[in-house]
């Protein structure tokens, strides 16, 4: 559920004057320079790539909106987002008539 070097719990997902921030992830115990939800949101288009079968929940949660993950953070304010997603990650997701 993180993205673009936002992680749930870290000060970049809280921060709204700046564009881009130095991120310190705990987990990883490494800083990371990440782009913030402000100019994230102000892109035309955002696409996400989801590979994996590690992936089928986390995409389960992000699709249903789970607060918790930073990607749900990401609403373009005038733009469209994009999910590429394959077999492996898709394999749960219900689809609207499509092919996973």
């Amino acid at each position: 559920g993180h993205t673009a070097s936002l992680f749930a719990g870290t000060g970049a997902t809280d921060q709204t004057e700046r564009s881009v921030v130095a991120n310190y992830v705990p987990s990883l115990e490494s800083w990371r320079l990440t782009m913030t939800y402000r100019l994230l949101n102000a892109a035309r288009n955002v696409v996400f790539l989801v590979t994996g079968t590690e992936k089928v929940e986390t995409l389960r949660r992000a699709l249903a909106g789970d607060p918790m993950l930073p990607v749900t953070g990401i609403r373009p304010n005038a733009g469209r987002v994009l999910w590429l997603v394959d077999r492996a990650a898709g394999a749960s997701v219900a689809t609207n008539g499509g092919s996973a």
